[in-house]
């Protein structure tokens, strides 16, 4: 009955949606092997060739710059100037036009357009070396930067600009610093010799040498995500049952107390939340700990890679937080075991800002670098939704703890962003 079902045939539907998408990607790499033929192009050498360019761009990158002047540079940038910047991995330097430039906390950020109708987003931290204006075009009114009609009428501007009638960029080396110095001018001799690096049109041959790597590196993405899709809904029902099985959750067919509460958790994270209430970790602690508590399943670590280190303001919650881990290395083994998705790592992140929030502390205190105000609002609500699910679960003592605490937490900014009270 379920491989007939009709979930089963909304699982095989997606999993035609994933193959028209990998046949996309393989008719865009098509297409761009084919333009790079009409280029006179082996697409091995425009791989390698973007293979140097990367590299060149990497040890610029780590080869110290004049950061101050680099900011400065992009503060006099308008709407309208055009500028050139690396292609993003493709050879050389191209045109683009300034369309917005704002300040962020990373410093100044400039939105600019290539010739193709494509924005890219450049920070201070980007480049290598300052920019200058080389030249400046009228933009479309009324200016809307973020209108796909503005954008497609400023690169059509920019596409009738002769850059031979453009002045050229003052040569501004990086500020190097020992090792790394020496190492950028052999890596841009090394791109300097390449035979493409002499290509008149080596800008676009390094853009489609960058197509093809994005698409190729997508198709196996996506081909390892079809491998895991083409089990149906019976075999994910099974391994699903296993887990349950495994964490007391269900006995034979039957839901156990614990797989009672799990029913009443909605999380990403809920079989987690469940294991660690009928592990006792949530007992005995007021609502500020408590609070920082929950915050280790609602808080979203940020970047590549696993969370840093946690930064958990007592002891006891380092040890509690330990606890926690171990629970989760112990459901996550078992649901990769079973080529099943893994619960998110837990992550304390917001605990220290949670647990002075929940203590009476102002917004200005709870914030630091790393936190901004829209950031704080956003895990606090997480956290309240959390918290609320709990205090209808746990013991009386950590159910009321639980309550006072997503009450104290909804104040101020947090209730007016509309988090439930």
């Amino acid at each position: 009955m379920l491989g007939r079902s009709f979930a089963q045939f909304q699982r095989d539907a997606a999993l035609v949606g994933r193959r028209a998408h990998l046949d996309r990607l393989s008719a865009e790499v098509s297409e761009a092997t084919a333009e790079l033929a009409g280029l006179a192009v082996d697409p091995a050498d425009a791989a390698s060739y973007l293979e140097l360019v990367v590299a060149e761009r990497r040890q610029a990158t780590r080869t110290g710059v004049d950061a101050e002047a680099v900011q400065r540079s992009l503060s006099r940038l308008v709407p309208g100037d055009l500028i050139e910047l690396p292609g993003g991995g493709g050879p050389g330097r191209r045109l683009l036009v300034v369309i917005a430039t704002s300040q962020r906390k990373r410093g100044v950020q400039v939105d600019a357009l290539t010739a193709r109708g494509k924005v890219v987003r450049t920070h201070g931290g980007d480049l290598d070396r300052p920019i200058e204006a080389l030249g400046h075009i009228d933009l479309p009114v009324p200016y809307q930067p973020r209108d796909p009609a503005f954008t497609k009428a400023a690169a059509s501007r920019l596409r009738r600009v002769n850059p031979k009638r453009l002045r050229r960029a003052k040569p501004s080396g990086a500020r190097g610093a020992g090792a790394g110095a020496a190492e950028l001018p052999a890596a841009r001799r090394a791109l300097e010799a390449h035979h493409l690096h002499g290509h008149p049109q080596r800008e676009l041959v390094g853009d489609l040498a960058a197509r093809i790597a994005a698409a190729r590196h997508s198709q196996d993405r996506r081909g390892q995500g079809m491998g895991r899709s083409n089990a149906d809904l019976l075999e994910r029902l099974d391994a699903v049952r296993h887990a349950l099985e495994h964490f007391d959750h269900l006995d034979g067919w039957r839901l156990t107390a614990a797989g009672r509460r799990l029913r009443s958790i909605f999380h990403e994270s809920d079989l987690l939340v469940s294991i660690s209430i009928g592990s006792d970790l949530l007992e005995g602690l007021d609502p500020p700990d408590l609070a920082a508590m929950v915050s280790c399943f609602t808080h979203e670590h940020r970047g590549s890679g696993r969370p840093p280190p946690p930064r958990l303001p007592t002891r006891g919650l380092q040890d509690r937080f330990g606890e926690l881990r171990s629970l989760w290395r112990r459901l996550s083994t078992q649901e990769a075991g079973l080529a099943l998705p893994v619960t998110p790592e837990p992550s304390a992140g917001f605990a220290t800002a949670a647990r002075m929030w929940c203590s009476g502390a102002g917004l200005g205190i709870c914030l630091d670098d790393d936190l901004s105000g829209g950031d704080f609002v956003r895990n606090a609500r997480n956290l309240v939704d959390l918290l609320s699910q709990v205090a209808g679960l746990g013991s009386p003592g950590t159910a009321s703890a639980a309550a006072a605490a997503a009450d104290v937490i909804s104040r101020d900014v947090v209730l007016g962003s509309g988090a439930p009270r």
